[in-house]
């Protein structure tokens, strides 16, 4: 009976060591498959963060392209404005020269 016991025992034991060993392997495979669910969410959120950071630039760059034609058109129309004005200028003064040639004349 005792020897019954024993092995009764032994086998329980035996039993304990296959659960606690299915139990450590089980462990293991949950927590390889979190950490490559982990890697693989990682891995999405870096691209989905880099595909909207790309977005953004993209949005700014084609804003600052526009705003630089617009300055640029803008400073073409005030240097067109500036070359002008040395030959209104020139024409004014011109014909204030002719007037005092004509007035003066007409004084003498």
């Amino acid at each position: 009976m005792a020897l019954e016991v024993v092995k009764d025992i032994l086998e329980i034991e035996k039993e304990g060591e296959e659960i606690v060993r299915k139990a450590q392997s089980l462990a293991a495979e949950i927590e390889k498959s979190a950490r490559e669910e982990a890697d693989s969410i990682i891995e999405g959120a870096k691209k989905e963060a880099e595909e909207h950071l790309s977005s953004v630039i993209s949005k700014y760059e084609a804003e600052a392209l526009e705003a630089a034609k617009k300055l640029k058109s803008e400073e073409e129309e005030a240097i067109g404005k500036l070359k002008n004005i040395p030959s209104e200028l020139m024409e004014k003064a011109v014909n204030m020269v002719i007037e005092r040639i004509v007035n003066g004349h007409g004084d003498s």
